[in-house]
């Protein structure tokens, strides 16, 4: 006699499963920054139930690829205020929020659009 399960859609988490690689890609942390929060998380008691916005965090060469800016620029737009401002992801390496960059280059592009003289 088998008995088959039925599964409710609707209540039903969806997981993505991702390697090392991918995580390291989307996250900008090293392997052994992923592998101290996967231990942390697992010590932990709480269980998140509201659905967490993802992050995206890229490094300095991709922003450089997506603005077309060398580092040096990038760091005079910081100092200025007028660029987003990196976070810190260990004691050398820093990133910055993908939605901050994206947020940067449409506003850039829309003041871009504007007539010569025009205000901002």
């Amino acid at each position: 006699m088998s008995r088959s399960k039925t599964v409710q859609t609707e209540e039903a988490p969806i997981y993505c499963i991702l390697r090392c690689r991918q995580v390291q890609q989307r996250t900008g942390l090293s392997r052994s920054s992923i592998y101290a929060l996967i231990a942390k998380m697992s010590r932990s008691k709480t269980v998140q139930t509201e659905e967490a916005p993802i992050y995206c965090i890229l490094r300095c060469r991709q922003v450089q690829q997506r603005t077309g800016l060398s580092r040096s620029s990038i760091y005079a737009l910081i100092g200025k205020e007028q660029f987003p401002v990196p976070v810190r992801l260990s004691a050398q390496s820093v990133g910055w929020f993908e939605h901050e960059i994206n947020g940067w280059i449409s506003q850039r592009s829309r003041s871009m659009a504007a007539p010569l003289g025009a205000p901002q």
